[in-house]
């Protein structure tokens, strides 16, 4: 998979973006207010992050679900999108086991997702 991987994370209250926002560096992280269907019912005020994946953001994302869940286990909805492919992934982190460990588990499993490249990027 070559070119712009992008990572969505939906479901973001204010507090969610403004916690994340401090996480990334400037400028690498932008933010979508989410779509509520017409007719249908949802949250106001609720935003989606949209990252170019790499190894910085990584890290930060890491960093920022350590912050939002502090050592409890967390589903984290997280969608990657590259050209015409879209998939939607579940982060299952179990109490006690390392978050990155879960963050790359199942970005492995994005079809054409080379992780092993996308993390040497930031060694």
């Amino acid at each position: 998979m070559g070119g712009e991987v992008l990572m969505r994370i939906p479901q973001l209250s204010q507090d969610d973006q403004l916690e994340l926002a401090e996480q990334f560096p400037p400028g690498t992280v932008s933010f979508e207010d989410a779509e509520v269907p017409e007719g249908a019912f949802g949250d106001l005020g609720l935003s989606a992050a949209i990252v170019i994946l790499s190894a910085v953001a990584l890290k930060a994302f890491v960093s920022w679900l350590a912050l939002r869940h502090q050592g409890e286990q967390f589903e984290e909805k997280i969608e990657i999108s590259k050209g015409d492919l879209h998939v939607t992934r579940t982060i299952k982190r179990r109490k006690g086991e390392p978050i990155d460990k879960a963050v790359v588990h199942e970005l492995s499993t994005v079809p054409g997702l080379d992780v092993s490249a996308l993390l040497a990027q930031g060694k």
